[in-house]
């Protein structure tokens, strides 16, 4: 972990704050690394820039296992994001065959960033409990070192409001509160300092998978939720978080 404070946008940094606060999470194992400038001007012709980009998609490629997914260590494809918002829960092939820069979803966030090296992490695909089609997944919402929010990650169907779910969503609020006490300071994702004004306090929505065989596990952190950039607000309206929400509420907008 970066020592001089934490970036939010990181997989790689989340995980060693799951580690810290004995936190179970979908591993992760870092395969490629590229410097983030090459990955900019992957379209500039330069045939440096494009030998680089060449070793590095080939050891990815290299990489790729069956019941894998790669991912960025700032965001999901775009293609993974598609295919589980359309209610397609289970791998493909698919999935890795597009993975690549040339990506309106992991292009446009490099932006945001902060650090001059990616990597490129592969996770197994865990099997999820599926209700109507969708994972349970839960999105937290942090602000200002406190959770303000928990959400039904997939707004497009609804979570009963059942005793398994009502212990799922205080499990994942206190799991996110000892994750908030790891958390070093400061920020140090500028484009989020800008946005939330505040380095030295924890701003950021964590999710949560609840797996086939019954186990909570973090799946990914990321920025926050604000009225111009940041995490989608899944079943709430925007700039409107708190409390509870299994199902889509009035004003609130699919992912």
């Amino acid at each position: 972990m970066m020592s001089e404070g934490f970036n939010t946008v990181s997989l790689a940094e989340w995980l060693d704050v799951c580690e810290d606060a004995g936190v179970s999470y979908v591993p992760a194992e870092e395969v490629a690394e590229i410097s983030v400038a090459t990955l900019i001007d992957f379209d500039s012709g330069d045939p440096r820039i494009e030998a680089d980009l060449t070793t590095f998609f080939d050891t990815v490629y290299d990489a790729q296992r069956a019941n894998h997914i790669m991912r960025w260590d700032h965001c999901a494809s775009t293609c993974l994001k598609g295919r589980m918002s359309a209610g397609w829960h289970r791998w493909h092939r698919e999935i890795d065959r597009w993975f690549t820069i040339d990506d309106p979803r992991a292009y446009d966030l490099l932006s945001d960033y902060g650090k001059p090296t990616m990597v490129v992490h592969r996770r197994p695909w865990i099997d999820a409990w599926i209700i109507d089609s969708y994972p349970v997944e839960y999105r937290v919402f942090v602000a200002d070192d406190r959770v303000i929010g928990v959400s039904n990650y997939y707004p497009q169907r609804a979570l009963p409001d059942d005793t398994l779910i009502k212990l799922d969503i205080q499990e994942v609020w206190e799991r996110t509160e000892r994750l908030i006490n790891q958390i070093p300071r400061p920020m140090t994702n500028q484009r989020q300092n800008r946005e939330t004004q505040d380095p030295h306090h924890v701003y950021a929505s964590v999710d949560w998978l609840r797996t086939n065989d019954g186990r909570l596990l973090f799946l990914e952190g990321g920025p926050p939720h604000t009225a111009n950039w940041g995490a989608h607000p899944c079943c709430f309206p925007p700039c409107e978080i708190k409390g509870v929400a299994l199902s889509r509420m009035v004003g609130a907008e699919l992912a």
